[in-house]
């Protein structure tokens, strides 16, 4: 930290040779300036009727059960905005060294499409409107890995 020398300087040559990691990045920070429910200048705050803020909702491989032991080994989270057209964002986090099954939420009349899977490396991001849809109301998340769900308007499906 604040160190004008080698030790922060940010060497280019990596992004070359790192350049899947790169791009993966580049997607995220792309995606995080498109999506309004992401543009908030306040995501953690109370619920107030005033309160333009998303609502946060934890889980854990069950909906509503998030484990905050010190054992536990995921999480789950969903973003939910004011409107959906702020965006749903249900966010599955897999530090365990197997994979596991998680519950997702049911939106009536949307449907999830998976836009970021870390296990598919280097192909990890995907746009929502060619993004695999999620069958069912569970998805498997592979082992120490992030899902990322993404609700779609089921009449707008391609």
């Amino acid at each position: 930290y604040c160190q004008d020398n080698e030790i922060s300087w940010f060497d280019w040559k990596l992004a070359e040779k790192n350049a899947s990691t790169f791009e993966f990045v580049s997607h995220l920070a792309a995606f995080r300036k498109a999506c309004p429910l992401l543009q908030q200048n306040h995501l953690l705050c109370k619920m107030t009727k005033e309160c333009c803020c998303p609502r946060i909702v934890w889980h854990g491989i069950k909906l509503g059960l998030p484990d905050w032991s010190e054992t536990s080994h995921s999480l789950a989270y969903s973003l939910i905005g004011a409107s959906i057209t702020e965006g749903w964002l249900h966010i599955m986090v897999n530090a365990f060294w197997h994979p596991l099954t998680f519950e997702i939420p049911v939106i009536n009349g949307y449907s999830w499409r998976s836009i970021i899977d870390t296990m598919r490396l280097p192909n990890s991001f995907q746009d929502a409107e060619v993004a695999e849809e999620v069958k069912g109301n569970e998805i498997t998340v592979g082992e120490r890995s992030v899902t990322v769900l993404f609700a779609v308007d089921n009449g707008l499906k391609s």
